[in-house]
């Protein structure tokens, strides 16, 4: 890939764009993306001309970018673990969302471990305030989810994550335990003081903790205790489809090798 006189690669350039187009920020002029990706204008405006004649990204007529239809088409119909494990929890999520009745969420640990990405945030009518929307990272260590994944992640992550967070929220390693003890994860008054998030894990067929199914509900111990059973339901049906479909990609498999001549 080229580089820039900084030494940068194309690829790098072209993530800092981008990464400055999400919904933190007001849609922005290319003289803005280049400020917040401290990259310079002229290159910003040909980049961005370059992806917007692929469809990557749009401008408006007041010269405000967007991402581009095409670019949102490729995210949706890529194959990826992440949008195969949410096609098989939408209906247990939809489940709980419907005894719930509040906000119900997938959540994904990020690979440096320090945050919770949402890769799906159901709401109702009445719902309390979420800060977690579709495709939102909130810390790991201030919410449910993210108390109920690193909990049963190996000891050396755990402690790692311990040590990075627990002058931010004392007695961390204490809720982690009681986390693996209870199998729910319960934070409350973290995000906003009147709500409380409840994380149940949800394993893989190899019985690693990949996600996190969680409601965000009102601070009430009676409304918190009520909805872990629903959700604890939850979380189980999407493992045992995860474990289900894995066996039936495996018969699949030996199918086609038992059909091939020798």
């Amino acid at each position: 890939m080229a580089n820039s006189p900084s030494g940068e690669s194309l690829i790098t350039r072209l993530v800092r764009i981008l990464s400055t187009l999400d919904s933190g920020h007001p849609p922005l002029t290319a003289t803005a993306v280049a400020r917040l990706a401290d990259l310079p204008v002229a290159t910003v405006h040909r980049l961005v001309a370059e992806l917007s004649a692929i469809g990557w990204l749009v401008k408006d007529e007041q010269g405000r970018i967007g991402l581009g239809l095409d670019l949102w088409e490729l995210a949706h119909r890529a194959r990826s673990p992440y949008t195969h494990l949410l096609t098989i929890a939408r209906p247990a999520m939809q489940e709980v969302q419907r005894v719930v009745g509040q906000n119900t969420q997938l959540g994904v640990l990020t690979a440096d471990g320090d945050d919770v990405l949402y890769l799906e945030c159901y709401s109702g009518e009445g719902s309390v305030e979420n800060a977690a929307t579709t495709a939102t990272r909130l810390p790991a260590y201030r919410s449910s989810a993210g108390h109920a994944i690193v909990a049963f992640a190996d000891r050396a992550m755990r402690e790692g994550f311990i040590a990075d967070w627990e002058p931010s929220l004392p007695g961390l390693r204490h809720r982690l335990a009681g986390v693996r003890t209870s199998g729910h994860a319960v934070v409350e008054g973290m995000m906003h003081p009147d709500t409380a998030g409840v994380s149940v894990p949800v394993r893989e067929p190899g019985l690693e903790v990949v996600a996190a199914l969680s409601v965000v509900v009102p601070r009430d111990p009676a409304v918190i205790a009520a909805v872990i059973r629903p959700l604890t339901e939850g979380a189980e049906r999407i493992t045992a489809a995860l474990r289900a479909d894995a066996l039936a990609a495996l018969n699949e498999r030996e199918g086609r090798s038992a059909a091939q001549p020798s």
